[in-house]
C-alpha cells in the first residue's frame, strides 16, 4: 500500500485525470459535484454496510434523529450520498441501493450525538469521555482546510490518497 498527501484541489485534478491510479481517497464532499458522472468514482452497494440501518439519519435519510427534515441547500451530505444506479453517473434524489461515498463526519468541529442510541442526554464535555461511551465514540482524523499551525501561519491541510499495491 502506498499513501500520498495531496491538497484538495490537487486531489480533485488527479481524480479527474488519473482516477485509475487510486483505489481509495479522502476528499471533501463539495468536490463530488465535479466527480459524479465522469467515471472517476465507483459506487458502493448499501448492502455492504453491516450497520447501515444504524447510521446517522442525517446522512442516510436527510432527517435529524427527532424526525425533522434537514435542509437540502448547498452540498448537504444527503444530497450527494446516493447514486441513481450502479454506474454512479448521477446523484439520486432519494435513497437507492448505491452510495457515492461512505457517510462520515464532515467537519472536525462537528459533534454528532444520537441520544436514541446512547440512552441518556449528553450535558457536558465531560460526558463525552465518560466510561459509559468506551468503544462507542470516535473522532475522525481530518485536518481542516487552511489549518493554523504552531508558528501561527495558515497553510492548506493535506488529504491522503491511498493505492493498494
Amino acid at each position: 500500500m502506498q499513501m500520498q498527501a495531496a491538497e484538495n484541489a490537487d486531489l480533485l485534478n488527479r481524480l479527474l485525470s488519473q482516477s485509475s491510479a487510486m483505489d481509495c481517497c479522502d476528499i471533501t464532499i463539495v468536490y463530488l459535484k465535479y466527480l459524479v458522472g465522469r467515471n472517476a468514482l465507483q459506487t458502493i452497494p448499501v448492502g455492504k454496510f453491516k450497520w447501515w440501518d444504524q447510521s446517522n439519519p442525517l446522512f442516510s435519510k436527510g432527517i435529524y434523529a427527532n424526525g425533522q427534515e434537514a435542509s437540502k441547500q448547498g452540498v448537504a451530505p444527503y444530497t450527494i450520498l446516493y447514486a441513481a444506479d450502479q454506474s454512479g453517473s448521477k446523484f439520486a434524489e432519494e435513497p437507492t441501493d448505491w452510495v457515492n461515498v461512505i457517510p462520515t463526519v464532515t467537519n472536525a468541529d462537528t459533534l454528532g450525538i444520537r441520544p436514541d442510541l446512547i440512552g441518556r442526554p449528553v450535558t457536558s464535555w465531560a460526558d463525552l469521555i465518560s466510561s459509559d461511551f468506551k468503544g462507542k465514540a470516535g473522532q475522525p482524523h481530518h485536518r481542516r482546510d487552511r489549518c493554523r499551525h504552531g508558528d501561527g501561519s495558515r497553510r492548506p491541510h493535506q488529504n491522503t490518497a491511498t493505492r493498494a499495491t
